[in-house]
C-alpha cells in the first residue's frame, strides 16, 4: 500500500489490519504511523546486462531470484540486442523466448503487451567521413 502520508514510514513484515495499517496504529501519531508494504517475491524481475554484469545477471542472479521465488524473470542483453524471457519451473529458471527484431511479441507474464524489440535500442549513428562519430569532436 503507498502511503498517503509523506511523512509515514513504510516497512515490509509486521502485523497488518486490512488497512494496511500496523497494529496499534492509534497509539502513534499519523504522521509517524508504518504503512504496511509489499510482502513476498516480485512477479517479474529484468536484468539489463553490462559488460561487467553479464556473468553475475546470468548466473548467480538468476539463482538468487528462483530461489526466493520470482516467477518471472528477463534477461536483457545490450551488445546481442534481444530479450530472453524465464519463467520459474521446478525451482529453476528456464528460457521460455529469447527475442530480438521488429515484430512486436509477447513475453510472459504479460499478454498483449505488443513488444518491439528492436525498440529498445538506439539506432547507431552514421559515421561522419573518415570513420568518425558525429559525436567526436
Amino acid at each position: 500500500m503507498l502511503a498517503r502520508n509523506p511523512d509515514a514510514l513504510q516497512r515490509t513484515g509486521g502485523d497488518c489490519d486490512d488497512s494496511g495499517r500496523r497494529a496499534n496504529a492509534e497509539l502513534i501519531p499519523e504522521r509517524f504511523q508504518v504503512i504496511c508494504g509489499v510482502e513476498g517475491p516480485p512477479t517479474l524481475a529484468i536484468e539489463i546486462f553490462s559488460p561487467s554484469t553479464a556473468l553475475a545477471d546470468r548466473t548467480r542472479k538468476r539463482a538468487l531470484y528462483a530461489r526466493h521465488g520470482v516467477p518471472y524473470l528477463w534477461l536483457v542483453d545490450p551488445d546481442a540486442r534481444d530479450v530472453e524471457a524465464h519463467v520459474l519451473r521446478a525451482g529453476a529458471h528456464v528460457v521460455e523466448a529469447r527475442v530480438s527484431g521488429p515484430q512486436p511479441v509477447d513475453l510472459p507474464p504479460f499478454t498483449g503487451l505488443g513488444l518491439v524489440p528492436s525498440s529498445l535500442w538506439p539506432e547507431p549513428l552514421p559515421l561522419r567521413s573518415g570513420g568518425r562519430s558525429p559525436l567526436a569532436p
